[in-house]
């Protein structure tokens, strides 16, 4: 952040969002201006959890509550990210492997 650095626990992190010329960590508890670019976090969280659904978005299988052909939906609702046509079917496959393992 513009403050410094802060240490996140990666299973906090609900999504990371591009919004216009910032990009946003939303975490359980807070939403985080970050400092580094969408390649950053993408290469930083590798984990079989987070997935990539669009260019502005990579999400926490965690916290996935509902999605469709062009939405995701976490928390419930209190969150949404976008999903790109041509990934939905991988975030499909990704997902139901991600559930199986978790289980």
């Amino acid at each position: 952040t513009k403050s410094g650095w802060k240490s996140i626990n990666k299973g906090r992190i609900v999504c990371v969002e591009a919004l216009q010329n910032e990009i946003l960590v939303r975490t359980t508890k807070q939403c985080l201006k970050s400092r580094q670019s969408m390649g950053f976090w993408a290469k930083t969280l590798t984990d079989p959890q987070f997935f990539r659904p669009h260019q502005s978005f990579i999400v926490n299988f965690s916290y996935v509550t509902a999605y469709d052909r062009q939405m995701i939906r976490l928390r419930g609702g209190k969150e949404t990210a976008f999903m790109a046509r041509r990934r939905y079917g991988e975030f499909h496959r990704a997902y139901q492997c991600w559930l199986k393992k978790a289980e």
